[in-house]
């Protein structure tokens, strides 16, 4: 008897956490902390990327700024905590209205766009023009192996989003990560393997 109801308890468990796995429908059955991976032949150029079509994430400080506005404070991140940033050298975080950024210098490298606080921006490539606006449905259009191998990402700031990898340049292990929640994209980061 004592083995039926652990069997079944077990049941009931495995239901409850596969039915909130299967939130999307784009969503492979995956656990949700695993990282997706870039599909390789689907990739947006980094050079190609730009903020609202004016700078790459790879640009001069002043330029950002003038674009997103000053910072309140630059901090020293801990290096200890900070995984996969792009020089390998000291630098200083940047964020305002939800772009956040390394600083080094007068070089500065856009790390994520916060669309939730900053719905006016956009990252605009030569494919699709990412922004607030845009759905899974949308993004399928243009890199349906991409959406396809997407899953469920706990995110430590989002909570519960859909995670796509879409690759830089296909010989890079760098890539784009477009979080959605609710069918639409909330965030872009620049992700770097550490």
């Amino acid at each position: 008897m004592k083995n039926v109801i652990a069997q079944l308890l077990a049941v009931i468990i495995l239901n409850v956490f596969y039915a909130d796995v299967k939130a999307n429908d784009f969503v492979k059955d995956q656990a949700p902390t695993r990282k997706p991976r870039a599909v390789k032949s689907e990739y947006i150029g980094f050079k190609s990327a730009k903020i609202n079509g004016k700078i790459p994430f790879l640009t001069k400080t002043n330029l950002l700024f003038n674009l997103i506005g000053k910072p309140d404070r630059l901090s020293k991140p801990d290096l200890n905590e900070y995984c996969g940033s792009f020089y390998n050298k000291v630098f200083k975080l940047a964020s305002v209205k939800g772009v956040d950024a390394e600083i080094y210098g007068d070089t500065a490298v856009v790390r994520s766009i916060n669309f939730k606080k900053s719905p006016d921006f956009s990252l605009a490539t030569r494919l699709i023009n990412l922004n607030h606006n845009t759905t899974l449905a949308d993004l399928k259009k243009v890199f349906p192996n991409a959406v396809k191998s997407s899953v469920l990402l706990n995110d430590v700031d989002m909570g519960k989003t859909v995670a796509v990898h879409i690759a830089i340049e296909k010989e890079l292990e760098d890539s784009w990560l477009l979080l959605f929640q609710n069918g639409k994209l909330v965030r872009i980061d620049y992700y770097r393997p550490c």
